[in-house]
């Protein structure tokens, strides 16, 4: 629970002191929402006298997305989120002319109640309109996230990806040129995600994206390799098997392309039969 001391390590968002901030963890990036960007965040919200909690992204396993000045999060807590950069984690304290006003929310909120919300900015990005533009942010967002990837931050970089894929994921109205770069960078976007849930063990998920990646371009070499990873993982052998010979069928010439996935046929092979020895020697200790 806070106490008073505690409460003056905070510093003051605006200038009669109604919003206090208290960085936790520094941000990974110098990469800020504006007033008019989109945001992704998790965050636990607070009484403040009590410290009795009244809501949580974490307790719904979903982080909170919103346009800001869109009247999503009370006022306080937008006006924090302008001073913070991705990867940042705050405490920010609102007083209740910030936050829910004289009349609270019943029955969570009491009426003239000052609250405490626990934030971490996940990603931010703005919203444009031009193709040129859409196809600018994407590239920008997917360089974001390697970046994240790349430093260990799998979540910030999953949801940068997510937010560059936003940009292109429905982009028709272009010319020819412009539709197959937005195509290369959905494919992209979409392989970069799957390696995020691949690092956070959720298999399944990367399992889904890597098909649609296929799906869009059946010459992506490292969807079959990662399918064949989380094969292994899963042990869906004969599954991940048939998919990738399926997918050698998009290279009859001896490339380097089809030694890997040919490689990984073997790799998967190797594996089954590792396993299928392992349960044998289960299955005769238990009769024995």
């Amino acid at each position: 629970m806070l106490t008073g001391a505690q409460e003056t390590e905070y510093i003051a968002v605006i200038d009669d002191g109604h919003v206090k901030k208290q960085i936790l963890t520094p941000g990974i990036s110098d990469v800020k929402p504006t007033k008019f960007s989109s945001v992704q965040i998790h965050y636990e919200s607070f009484l403040f006298k009590s410290n009795k909690k009244f809501d949580s992204t974490y307790d719904r396993a979903m982080p909170k997305e919103a346009e800001l000045s869109m009247g999503v999060f009370v006022k306080g807590l937008e006006l924090a989120l302008l001073t913070m950069t991705v990867g940042e984690e705050a405490n920010i304290v609102c007083s209740y002319d910030y936050a829910y006003g004289e009349e609270g929310q019943y029955p969570l909120v009491p009426q003239k109640c000052k609250v405490r919300f626990q934030v971490k900015v996940l990603s931010t990005w703005e919203k444009v309109d031009r193709v040129h533009d859409q196809l600018n942010m994407a590239k920008a967002k997917k360089d974001e996230g390697n970046g994240y990837m790349k430093a260990g931050h799998v979540l910030n970089a999953l949801y940068t990806y997510k937010a560059g894929r936003q940009y292109v994921i429905d982009l028709w109205a272009c010319s020819f040129d412009e539709l197959q770069e937005s195509r290369a960078l959905i494919v992209a976007l979409s392989l970069n995600m799957a390696a995020c849930y691949m690092k956070t063990a959720e298999w399944k998920t990367a399992q889904e994206l890597l098909k649609y990646v296929i799906e869009r371009d059946p010459r992506t070499t490292k969807a079959y390799y990662r399918l064949g990873q989380i094969a292994i993982q899963l042990e869906e052998y004969d599954q991940a098997t048939d998919m990738i010979k399926e997918g050698l069928t998009e290279w009859i010439e001896d490339t380097e392309d089809r030694r890997i996935l040919e490689n990984m046929i073997t790799t998967i092979e190797k594996e089954q039969q590792v396993a299928l020895k392992s349960k044998t020697q289960v299955y005769r200790r238990m009769f024995n």
